[in-house]
């Protein structure tokens, strides 16, 4: 009798699934479209130890409600200046964005939002990045 019981607990351990796992909801990352102020630059030194650091700047970056998305800034590589302006497309779905306007040819990089603030990702051998904060349209 006690290995039947034995038996039981355990097959009724081992049929248990994940289904049953509560899933953390989290606060939702703000809404893409609207306009984004720059708050901080990350330039990895090579070596892994570069971290975001915050700078004075009036660079501002819009997503429109068309797939459009513009600057006063360059954002054809990473820069806090604010006298270069930028235009082109982006795409939600791939967490892109596209500027026409970059030299030759047109330049593609990645967006995403974390913890409430836009990073920009650009294209260097080593890590470069530009965090925005939602500001108000």
């Amino acid at each position: 009798m006690r290995h039947l019981l034995i038996l039981i607990s355990v097959l009724a351990l081992v049929s248990c699934s994940d289904d049953d796992k509560v899933i953390a909801v989290t606060e939702a990352s703000p809404e893409l479209i609207g306009n984004w102020k720059l708050v901080e630059i990350h330039v990895d030194p090579g070596d892994g130890s570069g971290d975001f650091q915050p700078v004075d700047s009036n660079k501002t970056v819009k997503f429109g409600v068309e797939n459009d998305i513009s600057s006063n800034g360059s954002l054809c590589s990473i820069s806090a200046e604010s006298n270069d302006p930028s235009e082109g497309t982006y795409s939600e779905t791939d967490q892109t964005f596209t500027i026409a306007s970059c030299g030759i040819a047109p330049f593609t990089s990645n967006y995403r939002i974390v913890e409430s603030n836009l990073i920009l990702s650009y294209s260097c051998f080593e890590a470069c990045q530009e965090k925005y904060i939602k500001i108000d349209d």
